[in-house]
């Protein structure tokens, strides 16, 4: 929180998830001593891992991505291992689950609907692989508290989670 002395903008934002129905992380303020010398007040915030997803999701097996910069969601080709570029030494859809399997072809096939279904079946498509809902509904929230460091305005800082129960993937603000 060194951008905010106030400590309150990203709690505030964080509880306004929480309260609206929308996945994000939960998160409270502590007091930091390290061998009892008081160094502060923090922001505790929850990790968007298998644990998050365990507590939000029925099947909690599903691919979890943290998507970094440039994470645009740009079409590349069908072949996922594509989608495992590291141009800074990080993969931009940084598989955050299931890395034993490291198979990306459920983020090929989104990234496939999203950029090559044709005007008139993209509501459809796109409906068949994403909660497009949920995603709108967030998009607005970041927008509303200006948002400028996820996928609407940088292509950064933002989850994705395909869930097996339902087949869709999941947008999760951070």
């Amino acid at each position: 929180e060194h951008n905010d002395v106030s400590l309150m903008r990203s709690k505030c934002n964080w509880d306004l998830l929480q309260e609206s129905n929308l996945l994000g992380s939960r998160s409270s303020y502590v007091e930091l001593y390290i061998n009892d010398d008081y160094r502060g007040v923090y922001l505790n915030v929850e990790h968007i891992d298998e644990e998050f997803i365990d507590k939000r999701f029925d099947a909690n097996s599903g691919n979890l991505y943290k998507c970094h910069y440039s994470g645009d969601l740009d079409f590349l080709s069908n072949t996922p291992d594509d989608y495992k570029f590291a141009p800074w030494g990080y993969r931009i859809y940084e598989l955050k689950t299931n890395q034993e399997e490291d198979d990306y072809s459920d983020l090929a096939h989104f990234i496939d609907v999203l950029n090559n279904s044709s005007e008139e079946n993209l509501e459809c498509n796109l409906e068949s692989v994403f909660n497009v809902n949920a995603f709108l509904k967030t998009a607005a929230f970041e927008i509303l508290i200006g948002h400028w460091d996820g996928y609407l305005y940088n292509m950064n800082n933002y989850y994705l989670y395909h869930n097996p129960a339902d087949g869709l993937f999941y947008y999760i603000s951070y």
